[in-house]
This record gives C-alpha cells, sequence and structure tokens, in this order.
C-alpha cells in the first residue's frame, strides 16, 4: 500500500476548493480519520481558504495532525501540481452548479472521489467513484481503495479522458453559438 506510482503517490488525496456547509468538508475529514484508521500514511491535501477555528479543532479533535495540509490560494501551476501528483480528489459537496475540481482531477488522471449528487454524476460519469454525501464509510472505503492502488483503478483512469472530452470549453462555446442564432434566425 502506498508504494507510489510514479510521481503520483496513492496515499496522496486531495480536496479542492471552498469549505463552506454546502462543500461538506466535515464528512471528508471524518472519512479520511477513518481511512486511516486502515492505512495510517494516507495523506490530505487542502488547496483553498485559511483554516476556520472550526476545522482546525476538527482536524485536532480527529488526531489528524500533520497528515492534513493546507495549500491557502494555490495559484493555477501549483493547483495543477497538486493534481498530478495527488491519487484522488475528495470532493463530498452536497451541490455543485457543475463541479470543476472533478473535471479539472480528471484531466491529470486524478480520479475524482465526488457525491452523487446534483451535476457531479453527469460530470464524472464512468471515470470516478460516485458516493453518498453522508455515507462516511463508503468515503472512507474508497480512500482505502486508492491507497491500496487496486487495479480498477486503471479503468476509471481510463474512462476519464473520454469525459474530459465532453465537456471541451471550445466544443461548448461552438455549440452555445449554434443555439444562439437558431434562437435568433441569423446565420
Amino acid at each position: 500500500m502506498c508504494a507510489g506510482l510514479s510521481d503520483r503517490d496513492p496515499c496522496r488525496l486531495l480536496f479542492v476548493g471552498g469549505r463552506g456547509t454546502y462543500k461538506n468538508f466535515a464528512t471528508a475529514l471524518r472519512a479520511f480519520a477513518l481511512a486511516r484508521k486502515t492505512v495510517p500514511k494516507l495523506h490530505l491535501t487542502v488547496a483553498g481558504p485559511p483554516w476556520s477555528a472550526s476545522e482546525e479543532s476538527e482536524i485536532t479533535s480527529l488526531g489528524l495532525g500533520s497528515s492534513v495540509r493546507l495549500i491557502p490560494a494555490p495559484d493555477d501551476e501549483t493547483l495543477r501540481t497538486l493534481y498530478a501528483t495527488s491519487s484522488a480528489l475528495i470532493y463530498p459537496s452536497l451541490y455543485e452548479g457543475f463541479g470543476i475540481p472533478a473535471l479539472e482531477a480528471m484531466a491529470t488522471g486524478c480520479i475524482p472521489i465526488t457525491a452523487n449528487t446534483s451535476s457531479l454524476p453527469e460530470v464524472v460519469g464512468n471515470a470516478g467513484f460516485l458516493l453518498d454525501p453522508e455515507d462516511i464509510n463508503s468515503w472512507a472505503e474508497a480512500m482505502v481503495v486508492v491507497a491500496r492502488d487496486d487495479p480498477s483503478l486503471r479503468e476509471l483512469r481510463a474512462a476519464a479522458p473520454e469525459r474530459v472530452r465532453r465537456f471541451d470549453w471550445k466544443v461548448s462555446a461552438e455549440r452555445h453559438v449554434a443555439i444562439y442564432k437558431s434562437l435568433g434566425g441569423t446565420e
């Protein structure tokens, strides 16, 4: 477990973005703490705003200390590196308008472990884990599967490029222009 795959460490997990209530960060932390009981070498990198006092308290009360690190407001290059060196994105959001972090993760080979709610199943499809956002045990189990570098992960990574292509910005813009032209009657 956690032997490393080239530059990608199967024990390195990533959480990206804000951590407001609907982002469900508390579930991510609790599941991570549970997964560490099976795989003590797991590490979670959090990219986003500084810790709140309640988050610091939760990290301490769960005994996570040095296994969780914060990268405050990373620039684009740092964020790309974080995705590229992590095995999985932990994203238990209760609601998403789209879910850009899941798409960014798949574009780098980082497996998204996301909630099975709102837009995330459409974005992730068959290229990641889709879990009940409140089921801490399922989240912990998925983290352990990633840490063990289970052979089934190859299938998820292989499906990711097609999922990413479905949401290409240029194609999306062209489709929107075509719709607007059809509505306005101009060619």
